[in-house]
């Protein structure tokens, strides 16, 4: 019995270290593949906000990781204090200047740290309610901008989900922090929402990555002024429209943004607001809609051919890929479909 006991206890001691290693390990990576990643756009505010915002999580999350092994008490150490103060305000720089990297700078946003202060001033547990409730308005307003671009994507299931995970997580800690006397449960929820968070991350990043593109991309058309000033707009959609159609662009699975911009004369930045302004969608929803067009002809027209040949022809990585994207412009599969038009069975 008593072995039994100790054995479920290890168990639930052993899941917060996880997701604690998990995100000791993969916020470095993350910091890493975006400093490398040329899908990003970045700038000198946008690259400072992701180093420091993932050395204070990683600071909290060590701290976490020891209160789990050897207990003691965080709030007895200065570096655990004051990385959770700052926390909130690094969140905040980290939303705007990586979903907008060129946003301006005003020396009025440092005002963001003057929770940090609070301390000199008020008890520390009232000053981790108050700057935790800070944070979770930062997690919302966060929530938001990402909710906001919803409209201009076809697969937006996952921002909806994603911002309520973080709002949640958010008021979670706050909740935790302001009504509950003892911290075991406190730590417990922070380590496994930063670990959580980082999953969430990881997972858009692996499966869903036009969600992060198409969120860098949106917000700076959002949030920039016009580049389209001097440009015939008009004119520009008919050359881009015949382009695709009749070289076949889409058919490149290395077709970027870029790539295409260069084709029809604009920048990156012109062609995603020309998108935006004249059909309403995202670069990689524009390209999945000439891809999925193709891809059903080509199933009609070739029913023997398998779907993942169709769809690797067509200009997509993968077959899981081509699958989502199918069934997010047509509301069925690609076996379906064609089963529905009297070819072969589903799949």
């Amino acid at each position: 019995m008593a072995v039994c006991y100790r054995t479920r206890m290890s168990l639930l001691n052993a899941w917060p270290l996880l997701l604690i290693g998990f995100s000791v390990v993969i916020g470095p990576v993350l910091v890493f593949a975006y400093l490398r990643s040329d899908l990003f756009p970045k700038s000198p505010y946008s690259v400072t906000s992701v180093v420091l915002l993932t050395l204070c999580l990683i600071l909290l999350q060590i701290h976490h990781a020891a209160y789990f092994v050897a207990g003691g008490e965080p709030t007895a150490e200065w570096s655990y204090v004051y990385a959770l103060l700052i926390a909130p305000a690094l969140f905040f720089f980290f939303g705007r200047y990586v979903v907008s990297p060129q946003a301006s700078f005003s020396p009025l946003l440092l005002l963001c740290l003057v929770p940090c202060l609070l301390p000199a001033v008020v008890p520390v547990r009232t000053a981790f309610n108050i700057v935790l409730l800070i944070g979770a308005g930062y997690a919302l307003w966060f929530a938001w901008i990402v909710v906001s671009l919803r409209p201009l994507r076809k697969q937006h299931t996952f921002e909806l989900g994603f911002a309520i995970i973080v709002t949640l997580m958010a008021a979670g800690v706050f909740t935790l922090s302001t009504f509950l006397q003892t911290g075991s449960y406190f730590y417990l929820f922070y380590s496994q929402s930063i670990g959580i968070a980082y999953i969430l991350v990881t997972f858009a990043l692996v499966a869903i990555p036009d969600f992060v593109t198409d969120l860098f991309e949106l917000a700076r058309v959002k949030y920039s002024p016009t580049t389209l000033g001097a440009v015939d707009e008009i004119s520009k959609c008919s050359e881009l429209d015949q382009t695709m159609q009749m070289r076949e662009l889409w058919r490149d699975q290395d077709l970027s943004l870029t790539t295409l911009a260069e084709e029809v004369d604009l920048t990156g930045h012109q062609l995603s607001e020309l998108l935006n302004q004249h059909r309403g969608e995202s670069f990689s929803n524009y390209l999945r809609r000439y891809r999925i067009e193709a891809a059903k002809t080509q199933l009609l027209a070739e029913p023997n051919a398998s779907v993942l040949a169709i769809g690797m022809e067509v200009g997509f990585r993968s077959q899981s890929t081509f699958y989502a994207a199918f069934k997010a412009e047509t509301g069925l599969s690609p076996g379906v479909f064609r089963q529905q038009k009297g070819l072969g069975k589903p799949s």
